[in-house]
């Protein structure tokens, strides 16, 4: 598989990693690194001067560093709890193999191995201690909020998994997609979407028609920067799909929070969705 340069984070194009004035600490200032990173994750340290990527050398500046918990992440990026992924680090930021840490970071390479690129890291003990001093997150608040919005949006919740995923038919494209332009000839645009197909087994509707076992979803199967945010689905993926009613009838997945883990995800937005219809009662 070749590998991918993809800009999952907001701002992939600034490297310079925000932290401590003394040159020592490895604290960002973390409400700002907070607020520009488009990966937070708290992690364990593997090793230093080592690469997961390989088309990325291990330099003085690169880690190997094994996602514990994603806190925010989208597409492809909030399925890496349990792999090891490359960390490229400020220069003036400092870790050690075993440590643990947040790292607030930004989407860098995303192919054969993921790369990330540190805007710098909080110690786990003190990212809680400022927590609770707070008595909230501001990260995982922002990122309640931003879904709860989202939810609201959608046409289609269910919670399932993924049976079959292919290529969109392009009977399935013209009906089904707006801005499908028939051409006679083969010319491929490098932002195509790349739509494909997939059948999901529905175990549970959480908003949308009650009524259904089985419901297929088109999504872009592209990698370009316009789709990178985009979850791509696989056969035997299990968890909450928000979908979108588009055109003829069918339903794409389009966000990159339209798929949310399945463990309690089902049940966080069954009470997002209740607290929406009392409001709107009032």
């Amino acid at each position: 598989m070749a590998l991918c340069h993809a800009k999952i984070g907001a701002e992939d194009h600034q490297a310079a990693p925000d932290i401590g004035d003394d040159g020592m600490t490895a604290s960002p200032r973390r409400p700002t690194a907070a607020k520009r990173a488009g990966f937070i994750f708290s992690g364990t340290v593997q090793a230093l001067k080592r690469s997961t990527v390989p088309n990325l050398p291990p330099s003085r500046r690169t880690a190997v560093v094994r996602v514990d918990e994603v806190i925010r992440g989208s597409g492809a990026l909030s399925h890496l709890a349990g792999r090891d992924i490359t960390v490229q680090l400020g220069t003036r930021e400092q870790i050690k193999p075993g440590q643990a840490a947040t790292f607030y970071t930004e989407g860098w390479l995303f192919g054969e191995g993921v790369a990330v690129r540190s805007l710098g890291h909080s110690d786990v003990a003190r990212g809680s201690a400022v927590a609770a001093a707070s008595g909230a997150d501001p990260v995982r608040a922002k990122g309640a909020k931003d879904l709860d919005e989202h939810v609201a949006d959608t046409d289609l919740v269910v919670r399932g998994r993924v049976a079959r995923v292919a290529s969109a038919t392009p009977r399935r494209v013209r009906a089904g997609l707006t801005g499908y332009t028939p051409k006679a000839t083969p010319f491929v645009s490098e932002h195509a979407a790349l739509w494909r197909e997939a059948d999901i087994d529905v175990d549970e509707v959480i908003k949308g028609m009650h009524r259904i076992k089985r419901v297929t979803v088109r999504f872009p199967g592209s990698t370009d920067v316009r789709w990178a945010k985009v979850p791509k689905l696989r056969p035997g993926q299990e968890g909450v799909f928000l979908l979108h009613a588009d055109t003829g009838s069918g339903y794409t997945l389009i966000h990159a929070q339209d798929v949310q883990p399945p463990e309690s995800g089902h049940v966080a937005l069954r009470a997002r969705l209740s607290r929406r219809r009392q409001r709107k009662s009032r």
